[in-house]
């Protein structure tokens, strides 16, 4: 196609379309949707802004490059343990949103070394219960050095 300055510009399939924009994209240095349109401007006819900006918002190398750029992370320093039941954590997760017939919570313990887990339902959350398939677990493994809870 060509306009009254006799510059011409090319109109890409659509099957191509994809492909035209990673190359532009990839050529301005994963730059942004401005400088892609100026690009995009001078060659094609049919390449919109609309197209740019999604491809520039899917790409995966921007994506991490904003995410460096605008984020302060906290830096999470994992639990390490040395042996078998030196630290044990204990979880219970609610489900009385969704019961799976009478039982509406899950007790999840869970060794740090190897990350052995036991699961428990229980139909209700009392300190009895939950101490009693404790029991069951610590006479089967033995009792942890240290337990960790965060709920109750």
């Amino acid at each position: 196609m060509q306009n009254d300055d006799n510059q011409v510009y090319l109109v890409i399939a659509y099957e191509d379309l994809f492909d035209e924009i990673r190359t532009v994209h990839t050529n301005s240095g994963h730059g942004s949707v401005n400088k892609m349109v100026q690009i995009c401007n001078k060659r094609f006819d049919n390449i919109h802004q609309k197209f740019l900006t999604i491809y520039n918002q899917l790409c995966h190398g921007c994506q991490l490059k904003r995410c460096r750029a605008g984020s302060k992370k906290v830096v999470v320093k994992p639990i390490i343990s040395n042996y078998f039941m030196n630290r044990g954590q204990l979880d219970l997760v609610d489900f009385q949103s969704m019961p799976d017939g009478i039982w509406k919570w899950l007790m999840h313990y869970q060794d740090h070394h190897n990350k052995l887990s036991h699961l428990n339902p229980f139909n209700s959350k009392c300190a009895r219960e939950v101490a009693l398939r404790l029991t069951d677990i610590f006479t089967l493994f033995g009792a942890p050095f240290i337990l960790q809870m965060d709920n109750g």
